[in-house]
């Protein structure tokens, strides 16, 4: 019985681990080739006691063991997609601002991970053209908490 409740507890844990991942990955080929791999340990995971039964044993501890690289580009690919869900939520939120001030332009952010936490270098505004809204759009970003990102106006 107590092997039913460890398979059964894999079983859950393995597929929680495997949604949250899944939904933190980018849509992009290389959400694809996680699917592939996510479906492989899944399979693994449920085939187990089949596998062990007929002689064949090993451990997922093993398994992952043996594939530590792989989990290292799981890390990379989640790091890559948090920090373009970053951008992107930023760069979204700049535009509303800007809208409330009247001011129509586009942004685009890049960001790096420094000690565990995302930074923001710089800040790239499109369709700004007056020195007004220049300036409008300086104070917002400043006031925005991003006073020591680079801010570059496309066109200049």
């Amino acid at each position: 019985m107590d092997k039913i409740r460890q398979w059964t507890l894999s079983v859950c844990a393995v597929s929680i681990i495997s949604g949250l991942l899944m939904s933190v990955l980018p849509k992009s080929s290389q959400k694809s080739f996680c699917k592939v791999i996510v479906s492989v340990m899944m399979l693994y995971t449920v085939m187990h006691p089949v596998i062990s039964s007929n002689g064949i044993d090993f451990s997922i501890d093993d398994f992952l063991s043996d594939n530590y690289q792989l989990s290292e580009t799981y890390d990379k690919y989640a790091r890559s997609a948090m920090i373009k869900s970053a951008e992107k939520a930023i760069a979204d939120t700049l535009k509303n601002k800007a809208y409330e001030l009247g001011i129509d332009c586009n942004f685009t952010c890049e960001c790096i991970e420094e000690n565990e936490q995302i930074t923001v270098t710089r800040i790239t505004v499109a369709k700004c053209n007056d020195a007004d809204s220049k300036d409008k759009i300086t104070g917002m970003i400043y006031d925005s908490g991003f006073k020591e990102t680079d801010i570059v106006f496309e066109g200049e």
